[in-house]
């Protein structure tokens, strides 16, 4: 083989095998994007009634929220509620805390303070909701905010909540 054939050889060689490199570097990256989307811990929190100072409490209610910390694009969850009106529709929201994160990724604003309504359902005749799922997109990022149940019948009022909600989206 002449210098010029070799050359030739060697070159096809080198970018034979960058081709191959970048194709397992590009398989690891995805699958290690995927691991981190599907690598969560569920977590739990429970829902308290609202004050009658700023919302309207419904004697008896109660409620749990259960979602997924790291997510990939989407806060997805089940909620649990009990002792509602079974005639009402209720909205969940997620509501930003100034200052905080993520309030300034929520779309809509109220004031300086941001908040999402992801999620609107209504109870069973008993005025249940049990292990109902819901998912909604949501901009990457730290999420540091408050989850509240609203009463749509009664002017939006809310009805139980939780101060302390972190997630974060990727």
């Amino acid at each position: 083989m002449n210098k010029k054939n070799k050359t030739y050889y060697y070159n096809n060689v080198i970018i034979i095998l960058l081709l191959i490199l970048s194709f397992v570097i590009n398989s690891c990256t995805k699958s290690n994007d995927n691991d981190k989307c599907n690598n969560y811990e569920q977590m739990k929190i429970k829902l308290m009634p609202a004050s009658k100072d700023w919302g309207m409490p419904i004697p008896g209610s109660s409620g749990e929220l259960i979602y997924k910390d790291n997510n990939c694009n989407y806060f997805t969850g089940k909620i649990n509620l009990k002792n509602l009106n079974p005639k009402s529709q209720y909205i969940l929201t997620i509501n930003g805390k100034p200052g905080h994160p993520g309030n300034d990724l929520l779309l809509k604003k109220y004031g300086k303070q941001g908040f999402m309504d992801i999620y609107q359902t209504q109870p069973d005749s008993n005025g249940n909701i049990n292990s109902e799922s819901f998912k909604v997109q949501l901009d990457p990022g730290q999420y540091d905010v408050k989850f509240f149940v609203k009463d749509k019948e009664q002017d939006y009022k809310i009805v139980l909540y939780n101060d302390f909600l972190f997630f974060t989206i990727k």
